[in-house]
């Protein structure tokens, strides 16, 4: 019996690959219409910031009200939760007037949606009436836009912080109350006195009369007498003897000069 030896396979020419076409850019309204989900990673949430300071304290130089020191602790407070700071607002206004320029530039922003939330430091930062924190609330919640009050961990978004928004607004419009019918008890005081902070009107003199006619004879006597010896002598303030001098006398008699001692 023959054995047969099995050949090897020829080896087969080689064929140069066709080049593959570069891959196509992600066409998502095709994909989209594919029922394909295109995930997005997420981003972080955007924030509004808002700081008013009174008017008087602005007027009175308080450090404390300035509008830099609210700003930055809701930037600490943005930084700190992972919010994207979009815009900053800041008003110098009382808290009782509604119209303010940029407290609605913000409001209308929220409109637009460009941000998600609103941070500010407490609740009176936005207005002291219930009725336009209520109403705000309203506004914000139809827009989608959250409201934090940073110091006060409240948080619109939650029940709790609902809850806490009526009972602190209640508070505020109380207290507001409170404040002015102190005012007008204390102008319907002062106006029963006869002036309107009541305090008497004008000052009490500081001088008798009979300083005064001391001091007119003095001058009559030694008309180069100085204010200050005057003052010393009559026990006056040197600057009411010069007022006195001036509105009462038109001011010191003449001296004498060289030339009318020669004429005399």
């Amino acid at each position: 019996m023959a054995l047969f030896r099995r050949s090897k396979p020829r080896p087969r020419p080689s064929v140069p690959a066709a080049p593959r076409a570069p891959p196509k850019p992600f066409d998502e309204a095709s994909l989209a219409a594919a029922g394909v989900r295109i995930r997005r990673a997420p981003q972080a949430p955007r924030a509004a910031l808002y700081a008013r300071v009174s008017t008087r304290a602005t007027a009175a130089g308080d450090e404390r009200q300035d509008p830099e020191v609210q700003l930055s602790k809701l930037r600490q407070f943005a930084r700190a939760r992972g919010y994207r700071i979009v815009a900053e607002y800041q008003d110098r206004a009382s808290g009782a007037d509604p119209r303010r320029e940029q407290l609605e530039a913000m409001m209308q922003a929220a409109f637009r949606r460009e941000f998600d939330t609103i941070l500010i430091v407490r609740l009176d930062r936005i207005t002291r009436s219930l009725a336009n924190l209520l109403s705000m609330m309203e506004e914000l919640e139809a827009a989608g836009v959250n409201l934090i009050a940073t110091d006060q961990n409240i948080e619109l978004s939650s029940p709790t912080g609902k809850l806490m928004v009526h009972l602190l607004g209640a508070f505020a419009e109380w207290e507001r109350e409170i404040i002015q019918e102190r005012v007008r008890d204390g102008l319907a005081l002062a106006k029963k006195r006869g002036t309107r902070s009541g305090r008497p009107i004008g000052r009490p003199p500081s001088f008798s009369p009979k300083q005064w006619e001391r001091a007119k004879a003095i001058l009559q006597a030694e008309p180069e007498i100085s204010y200050s010896e005057l003052a010393r002598r009559t026990g006056m303030e040197r600057r009411t003897l010069q007022r006195k001098v001036v509105r009462e006398l038109g001011g010191r008699p003449e001296i004498p000069g060289p030339e009318a001692s020669k004429q005399a």
